[in-house]
């Protein structure tokens, strides 16, 4: 993203402010204050004040809420940038992976239609292959307590697959399930998925309910498609009215159709996008910042809405 591309974005949003079209960039629905000072015991931000003027991201100034009879702690159209986001209540309470299990009720086999596992025990590994990793990976991205890949690496161990096998789950927080012995096989780590970077590739790569809390969605999507085998496949959940144009609007059909073009498949009515083999996907899109009292979205969890400036 440029600057200019960047400068251009904030004009209209200050044009907007002064306007005084609060409703269409805030989406006035709010969430109680509880739900922004709860945060995940562990995070390691918990004991920043995520609210302060002084963290956001990119600097823009607000008309006053008090004419509209809401009373918030800050700018209502001032966006988070990413540090900002990341220690945000909304972020680091988020609940919608936390609990998930492999297989069962709630399970990654029973959102996904698919289990894990059948793609790993699937896939030829071993000397003489055409990719050049010598195990199946399955990446899970925002992946919560990683209890999931903690019950994969066990049932793989079970059927002595662990050295044909890899695991990797990325989360912002480090609230992981206890592994008294750790496998060989099982990697969790606590990163933002917004800048870190795998050093392999993976046949299957999943984020489930994560894009909700992470800022520059399209950004994450991108790199994730890069970092796929050839035939290796990306599933995550996506709910595009969550990407937003500078005057407030969801980035719409023209979105879909650059997602599309880009190699992506998106499932409207499960809000699922999806690819297949590994690309070099880039989308005409310059991300602004983030805001994260956009309210509940059709999990029924707070989220976040992430703002974009078109670049046709």
């Amino acid at each position: 993203m440029t600057t200019a591309e960047t400068d251009d974005g904030q004009a209209q949003l200050r044009r907007i402010a002064l306007a005084g079209e609060l409703d269409a960039l805030t989406d006035l629905p709010r969430q109680p204050d509880d739900h922004r000072r709860r945060a995940y015991a562990n995070h390691p931000h918990s004991g920043h004040n995520a609210l302060h003027a002084a963290d956001r991201g990119s600097g823009l100034k607000s008309c006053s809420w008090d004419d509209v009879g809401v009373v918030d702690e800050r700018a209502s159209l001032e966006l988070l940038g990413s540090d900002a986001l990341e220690r945000s209540a909304v972020v680091a309470n988020c609940a919608m992976n936390r609990e998930r299990q492999l297989s069962g009720v709630n399970s990654y086999t029973r959102e996904l239609g698919f289990s894990p596992l059948d793609v790993l025990t699937a896939i030829p590994v071993g000397a003489g292959r055409a990719e050049s990793v010598a195990a199946a990976g399955w990446l899970d991205l925002c992946c919560g307590t990683g209890r999931a890949l903690i019950q994969a690496a066990e049932e793989l161990r079970l059927a002595g697959l662990s050295e044909r096998t890899v695991l990797v789950g990325v989360d912002l927080v480090d609230a992981f399930d206890p592994v008294p012995a750790p496998p060989l096989n099982l990697e969790l780590i606590c990163a933002s998925v917004a800048n870190w970077a795998p050093t392999r590739t993976f046949n299957l790569i999943t984020c489930l309910h994560g894009l909700h809390y992470v800022g520059d969605k399209l950004a994450v999507l991108t790199r994730a498609a890069g970092w796929l085998t050839p035939t290796g496949r990306l599933v995550a959940d996506l709910d595009l009215s969550s990407i937003r144009l500078p005057d407030g609007r969801p980035a719409g059909q023209r979105l879909t159709a650059q997602l599309r073009a880009a190699g992506f498949s998106y499932d409207s009515r499960r809000r699922r996008i999806s690819c297949t083999g590994r690309r070099d996907a880039r989308l005409p899109y310059s991300y602004l910042g983030a805001d994260d009292r956009a309210g509940a979205n059709y999990t029924g969890q707070p989220a976040v809405h992430s703002y974009y400036a078109d670049n046709r």
